[in-house]
Parts: C-alpha cells; structure tokens; sequence
C-alpha cells in the first residue's frame, strides 16, 4: 500500500475551504444574533398578546357569572357586599388585560369596546342589588302581613260557619212549619256535604 502524499495543492484547497466553512459560519452566526433578537423580542410579546387574551377571555366569564347571579331573600348585605368585591377584582383584573391588548395590538378596539360593556352592564347591575333587595324584603314583609290579617278574617268566618252547620245538623233545628219530630227531618246531603266543603276550605 503506498503512502498518502499530501500535496501542496490538496492543503491550499483544504485550507480555503476550512477558512470557507468558518466565515460561513460565523456570517450565519452573527445573523441569527442579528434576528434573534427581534424574534425572540416578537415571541415574548406575542406570548403576552395570547396571556393576555386568554386572561381576557378567562375574567370575562368570572364578571358575566357573577352578574349573572339573582338577587334573591336569602342574600343578606354582607354576601352582596362580598359578590361585589368578587365584581370588582373581575372588573380590576379585567380592565388591565385589556390594557396590555390596547398597547401591543391597535385593532383590539372590538375587544375593548365588548368588554367595556360588560364591566359597565356589571357595575350596573351590583350597584342596583342593594335597591331590589331592600324592595324584595319589603314585598315579602308586606305578602305575610296581608296573609296574615286575610286568613285571619277568613278562618274566623269559616270557622263559625263550621260551628253553626254542625250545630244545625246535629240539633236537626225545625224551621217555621216543619215538624219537630227529628225523623221526619233527616240532615239533607247538601248539609253535609256543605259542611265537608266548608271544612276542606279551611
């Protein structure tokens, strides 16, 4: 097998490419530091962009849930108060993603204008649940009293009309030109069942 010889034509041409492959490599280099700097400056903002949205997305549904919730007799002022923090974090959290949307992109406008509407609808409807409460309990405080004054009167009248067909059947009281043999006046079915109905009444 006969010797390698390296001729000076083979280590000029070895050389250039070696010097070749480092500037191109070095060119390629420099460029990627080049344009990473941007692409990662663009990633990092388009990350931010898409946090943003979804944090958008994410205290939108807590704001539309909570406004969502009726006031109803069970709440009291201390868990509306506490639904009203809830709206007001939501709202606060809310308004600053939609900042962070305004400043890295300029065509967020339907975005903005949505979701200012819904915190504006929110502040709405917290600020009247304090009223419908209040109007709530004066409605239910007024139904039982006029309950309570109806159904006495009625039970008082039902009552003694009770007592007065019971004592008519039971004593077979004789009207004017009957006969006071109680035989011959039996309690009539339509007493009876005057009296059945009086009571389920009751």
């Amino acid at each position: 097998m006969g010797s390698l010889r390296i001729t000076p034509t083979l280590i000029l041409a070895t050389a250039g490419a070696l010097v070749i492959i480092i500037a191109a490599v070095l060119v390629g280099w420099r460029a990627v530091e080049r344009l990473g700097a941007p692409a990662a400056r663009q990633s990092t903002a388009n990350a931010e962009i898409l946090a943003a949205a979804f944090s958008v997305a994410r205290h939108s549904g807590a704001l539309a849930s909570n406004a969502a919730i009726p006031t109803s007799l069970a709440d009291t002022p201390d868990t509306l108060a506490m639904r009203s923090a809830a709206t007001n974090d939501a709202t606060t959290a809310l308004s600053a993603q939609l900042d962070i949307l305004d400043d890295a992109r300029g065509n967020a406008a339907a975005i903005r204008a949505h979701g200012d509407a819904l915190i504006a609808n929110a502040r709405l409807i917290e600020a009247g649940r304090s009223d419908l409460l209040r109007l709530l309990t004066d409605g239910r405080d007024n139904y039982r009293r006029f309950s309570y004054d109806y159904h006495r009167g009625l039970n008082t009248a039902l009552v003694t009309s009770l007592d007065d067909q019971l004592y008519d059947m039971m004593t077979w009281r004789v009207e004017a030109g009957q006969s006071a043999n109680p035989a011959d006046n039996p309690v009539s079915r339509a007493a009876v069942l005057r009296h059945q109905h009086t009571f389920e009444l009751l």
